[in-house]
């Protein structure tokens, strides 16, 4: 089940980060940064948000139709704790938060 957004640029990826910040730290560091410098030349005009974010219990597994509907959900509904964006993000108890980038400056560095 891949969401059909009607131009070609369908649900790509499935990863699991331990936090927002080491999502970020991954996301916006190193060549995945030089390709997201370049929006246009991997989405063009895009109808869908290009990710969805949600928390995982330790002892699940997401599975492919899982992130497909969280993705459903989050452009139908807009941010929720159930399916939510990098730019309005949850913690993991369902508040809104906020992002410490001095955290993630700290893990890029690391890497």
């Amino acid at each position: 089940m891949t969401p059909d957004h009607d131009d070609g640029r369908d649900v790509q990826t499935l990863s699991l980060w331990p936090d927002l910040e080491s999502l970020f730290a991954g996301a916006y560091g190193g060549t995945h940064l030089a390709a997201m410098r370049k929006p246009t030349e991997w989405v063009k005009d895009p109808i869908y948000w290009s990710h969805v974010l949600w928390w995982v219990d330790e002892d699940h597994t997401p599975t492919w139709q899982e992130a497909c509907e969280r993705h459903r959900q989050l452009h139908e509904e807009g941010p929720t704790t159930s399916a939510f964006s990098i730019r309005n993000p949850f913690d993991d108890s369902g508040a809104i938060t906020r992002v410490d980038h001095n955290r993630v400056k700290n893990l890029s560095a690391a890497r």
